[in-house]
């Protein structure tokens, strides 16, 4: 993750020199104004982190002995991450009080995060025989509605933001055994609101134009299912197996870094 938030901060460094060479004498004589509506794009790099769990419960009259419900669950708990491009749009308003600038933005953001996880296990009560855990996350977008509050300092604004952020979370769960054949499978999808916070560095390059370089963390919470038995290679081990329902979860938490270009009207 730092070798590549440095790869950005360089890459604006580098734009900013070029610009500031290039439009340096399209700057007011009396310094750079903040106040007012802009819009703008952006692109950079996402990382989705996720936490997965699979678990069941002994019953008598189960399928499961005793000592597969904790193996189940050390086999469940899966750490998910996923690299990718984010590419947006944004927009907001500005009001500036001598250095002070203060306002609020919106976004909506396309992010591919897509990551899986396999882990397979024995029986501890029955080898050679094992069973395998899979989990799966997706999403696809990002929204966020922050306020930012911002130090002007001429055609330089360092700023903090944080606010609501919302996507859809989609998630995949799949048990299969070589018992007997046992196939347990589960999805889920929602839309989720979390929270961001974050930071960035704005900088002025003409009139009405403006880049900048910015970070935002992200948290949607977890989303859960459940699930039970669906198929075997015995049908009748189906019927036992109703007595040991699956619950999964899965959390998102993502880190974006991004550079974007805003036209101030």
């Amino acid at each position: 993750m730092v070798k590549k938030s440095m790869f950005f901060v360089l890459a604006v460094g580098s734009i900013v020199a070029c610009f500031s060479v290039g439009w340096a004498d399209d700057f007011p004589a009396t310094g750079y104004k903040w106040s007012g509506a802009y819009v703008g794009l952006n692109g950079g790099w996402t990382r989705g982190l996720s936490d997965a769990k699979t678990t069941t419960v002994f019953s008598p009259t189960g399928y499961f002995a005793q000592s597969s419900v904790p193996a189940i669950a050390s086999a469940g708990s899966q750490s998910l991450e996923n690299d990718n491009f984010t590419g947006g749009i944004q927009a907001g308003y500005n009001w500036q009080f001598g250095k002070a600038v203060i306002g609020g933005e919106m976004d909506f953001n396309y992010q591919g995060i897509d990551d899986s996880k396999s882990c397979t296990a024995g029986y501890p009560c029955c080898a050679p025989t094992t069973f395998t855990v899979e989990s799966r996350v997706q999403t696809d977008w990002l929204f966020t509605v922050r306020p930012r509050i911002g130090f002007a300092m001429d055609k330089w604004l360092i700023y903090a933001t944080g606010g609501l952020a919302v996507t859809n979370i989609k998630a995949d769960f799949r048990f299969t055994d070589t018992f007997a054949g046992m196939y347990e499978a589960a999805s889920v999808s929602e839309t989720k609101a979390g929270w961001t916070v974050g930071g960035g560095i704005e900088m002025g390059i003409a009139k009405h134009w403006s880049i900048k370089s910015e970070y935002l963390y992200t948290d949607f919470g977890s989303i859960s299912t459940t699930g039970r038995f669906s198929n075997s290679s015995f049908p009748g081990f189906v019927t036992v197996g109703a007595n040991n329902p699956f619950n999964h979860s899965i959390d998102l938490r993502t880190h974006m870094v991004r550079i974007g270009i805003n036209y101030l009207f």
